[in-house]
């Protein structure tokens, strides 16, 4: 906070009627508009080469830490959560925060570097829950660079940094053959392997700075994540389209002149469908809708209650004979998807095969033995098969289907 000591100043004089919900209506806006720009000051590369605990997110942190215990609380009582493991919470909420302030995408080279390791390999982590604002930035940009369905290469960004590829394929661009920089992979699929270092860039930022464009979001360049200048589609265009008239009517100096930019941007803020975003109302939401730190908690949470119960199942296949069958009817009462499982792995291998295999078709056959028996994980069958991952957990969730239906003819067995 020390390039803007004055915003600092003012939020502090704020913050503690802002906190008993006193505020006027134009001081309340005044507030949020003060809090984004301590986001965007944030996100400048500048704010990574000050000391920690002068950075614009420790100070927000600190802002919210009444706000943030308050939530967390309020996460363990309505899920019937033990208070004990408050302490853990805290520490994933305070995470989560600091993603939503830095956002994924920065100037920040010492945040590019976190979010790196993330567009790199696939990560399935509760470190990934907290750390990404938009947990599918890897698939987005594989499917921008031509990367999606059964026509994925496995390592393909490590083929195209190879030196002799880069050298080879700048050639190409120099000598006016854009067109050769894209090698078909699987003409049926219309699969294409894009060789352009600076596509592979350009796709990185898109991924991790926009929505993905579709039914879902209609809205072509839809920031992601927390945005502090968001404002409504209409304002959007009518900006640009001011911005353009503008740049048109102006001389070369003018064009860059911030101050007429500004005077732009607060003639539309004038605007009654304008509302200044508030990070406070995005985070922790308000008394009848939660804000996004209760839901990505709520991931987390899942993901620990499914680590867990794999655990459990691990545990009973040690149990022999007689003791490891009472334990099994002990939690009978879960879900058809959790028996076929236990039916799975309660079974003598001999024996798996023999009652299994006339159930099962030939590749789901296949991929049960691979998963359950061998304990392979899914983008380890998918890499032997030469399918993709999302194939493979679409027969497992077919097998345990048809498991659980045929569920009588495995009771010689447990």
């Amino acid at each position: 906070m020390i390039y803007i000591p004055e915003v600092k100043a003012r939020i502090e004089a704020l913050t503690p009627r802002c906190h008993k919900g006193r505020l006027a209506q134009q001081e309340l806006l005044e507030f949020n508009s003060l809090i984004n720009e301590v986001v965007r000051e944030a996100r400048r590369s500048r704010s990574c080469h000050v000391s920690f605990n002068a950075r614009p997110e420790e100070y927000l942190l600190g802002l919210f830490k009444q706000r943030n215990q308050f939530a967390v609380n309020k996460f363990l009582r309505r899920l019937n959560l033990p208070e004990g493991e408050k302490s853990e919470w805290n520490d994933y909420a305070n995470r989560f925060i600091r993603t939503i302030i830095l956002g994924d995408y920065s100037d920040r080279q010492d945040h590019k570097a976190e979010v790196k390791r993330y567009l790199e390999e696939f990560i399935s982590s509760e470190d990934k829950l907290l750390d990404l604002n938009r947990l599918s930035v890897k698939a987005k940009r594989d499917a921008l660079l031509g990367q999606s369905g059964p026509h994925k290469k496995k390592g393909y960004l490590d083929e195209l940094r190879k030196p002799e590829n880069i050298e080879k394929n700048e050639k190409l661009l120099r000598a006016g053959k854009p067109s050769d920089i894209f090698k078909e992979v699987d003409t049926s699929e219309g699969g294409f392997l894009i060789k352009d270092r600076a596509a592979i860039e350009v796709s990185k930022t898109i991924a991790l700075k926009y929505k993905p464009f579709g039914k879902k979001n209609p809205h072509i360049k839809e920031p992601t994540g927390y945005d502090p200048d968001y404002m409504p589609l209409e304002l959007r265009e009518l900006l640009g389209q001011k911005l353009e008239k503008w740049a048109m009517d102006a001389s070369v100096d003018d064009v860059f002149d911030t101050e007429g930019y500004e005077k732009i941007l607060s003639g539309l803020k004038k605007q009654p469908t304008y509302r200044e975003p508030s990070l406070i109302n995005y985070i922790f939401g308000s008394k009848e809708k939660p804000g996004r730190l209760h839901w990505r908690l709520v991931d987390v949470l899942k993901r620990k209650r499914k680590r867990r119960q794999r655990e459990i199942m691990e545990t009973n296949l040690r149990y022999p004979g007689d003791e490891r069958n009472s334990l099994l009817d002990k939690s009978a009462a879960n879900t058809s998807d959790e028996n076929s499982t236990r039916i799975i792995e309660s079974l003598d291998r001999e024996k798996l095969c023999e009652t299994i295999e006339p159930i099962l078709t030939k590749i789901q056959f296949e991929i049960c033995i691979m998963h359950f028996t061998n304990n392979l994980k899914p983008s380890e069958i998918a890499e032997q098969l030469g399918t993709t991952r999302q194939n493979v957990y679409k027969h497992l969730h077919k097998i345990k289907q048809r498991l659980s239906v045929n569920s009588d003819k495995f009771k010689p067995f447990l």
